[in-house]
């Protein structure tokens, strides 16, 4: 995967939105590159997320078994259950979690309605912006709880 601009600069340039929040969101991070899920984590942490690594689809449903998301940073190819499988899954257990999926994806055609998930990102992606979609789905999911 490659991504516009360095780690580094990354790291340096972010500004966390949910410094100043009472609780850490939770998040869960599904990639079979563990590179990949590294960076997406080391992001998520720092905007105060605490996260959960999924390496492929079944990792991923067992987790959302044991655990809700604020945020779910999906990969759609991987090996043995893919991220298709995941929506899925999520449509016929959890259809209320699928607006915090946030698909990460270089396939430039995907069988994943971009209505039905939080947002469809392409790689490589812009980090600020990648930022901005994932503080933007957290927030999304905060107001959904209390409205609940």
């Amino acid at each position: 995967m490659t991504y516009v601009g360095s780690v580094v600069e990354v790291i340096r340039v972010m500004k966390p939105n949910f410094r100043n929040s009472r609780a850490l969101r939770a998040a869960l991070v599904v990639d079979d590159d563990e590179a990949n899920r590294k960076l997406i984590s080391s992001i998520l942490q720092r905007e105060r997320f605490l996260t959960t690594w999924a390496s492929n689809g079944a990792e991923a449903i067992a987790a959302l078994g044991r655990s809700d998301f604020s945020v779910i940073v999906l990969d759609l190819v991987m090996p043995e259950v893919n991220g298709q499988e995941v929506i899925r899954h999520l449509r016929q257990t959890r259809p209320d979690m699928l607006r915090r999926v946030i698909v990460l994806t270089a396939l430039s055609e995907i069988d994943v309605p971009p209505e039905l998930v939080f947002q469809v990102i392409r790689k490589p992606f812009e980090f600020r912006k990648f930022v901005a979609v994932i503080c933007e789905c957290a927030e999304q999911s905060v107001l959904e709880t209390e409205s609940a």
